[in-house]
């Protein structure tokens, strides 16, 4: 993409779920070749490097995007002063991603995103996921700190996966898991921009940009 500048300027986040969207059809390919084949097998350890991959893209890409929607547009049309809004968003740039889209909207006089509604929540999950893998620490199959009972509604878990066992990560290794994290990335992302109507490499990509299954004929 050229700058007003000159230069050529990179941008991440379109790439990023476009690159999540292949491990997830990666993920779908192995699943299907070994759908009969024992643990020793199955491939896990492949679906797991993909699967890790894509969680953790399918939020980078929400967090490159509203920096590269902050770099195209400064003050997103606020009546701020330039030294107000640098105090402001120095002061938000600490806080949660989803806190920071919220206040872009409020900026921009805009409705913010319900926190009850299922888009909201499905986003906040996948930002709790992918933080335990980025945060990793060792844990016990019997901790009853993971988010086992709210996730298992999003997505079919790894076949191997038994209740005795963490949700988190051994379940997610699967490509439903990595259906719902692009799938999720992606709504939120183009809830944001129909809300705000700012503008964004995602609003010329289309959703088989990011198709996260491979027909099968």
């Amino acid at each position: 993409m050229m700058h007003a500048t000159g230069f050529v300027q990179s941008r991440m986040a379109v790439r990023n779920l476009q690159h999540a969207a292949r491990f997830a059809r990666l993920c779908q390919q192995i699943e299907r070749e070994t759908v009969n084949a024992d643990f020793a097998d199955s491939r896990y350890h492949e679906i797991e490097a993909y699967a890790v991959a894509g969680i953790q893209l399918s939020v980078a890409s929400i967090e490159a995007n509203l920096n590269e929607i902050l770099e195209d547009t400064p003050k997103f049309g606020c009546r701020l002063s330039d030294g107000a809004f640098r105090k402001v968003w120095e002061v938000w740039e600490k806080k949660p991603t989803l806190d920071k889209y919220q206040l872009v909207l409020l900026l921009l006089e805009k409705s913010e995103m319900p926190r009850g509604e299922s888009i909201y929540q499905n986003t906040k999950a996948l930002i709790d996921l992918r933080n335990v893998f980025v945060h990793f620490r060792p844990i016990n199959d019997n901790e009853a700190n993971q988010p086992t009972d709210e996730l298992l509604h999003k997505f079919t878990p790894n076949r191997f996966f038994t209740r005795k066992e963490n949700l988190v990560p051994q379940g997610c290794m699967s490509h439903s898991c990595l259906v719902w994290a692009v799938n999720t990335s992606l709504g939120f992302t183009r809830e944001f921009l129909s809300r705000s109507q700012l503008r964004s490499i995602f609003n010329s990509r289309d959703d088989s940009h990011f198709a996260t299954s491979e027909d099968v004929e």
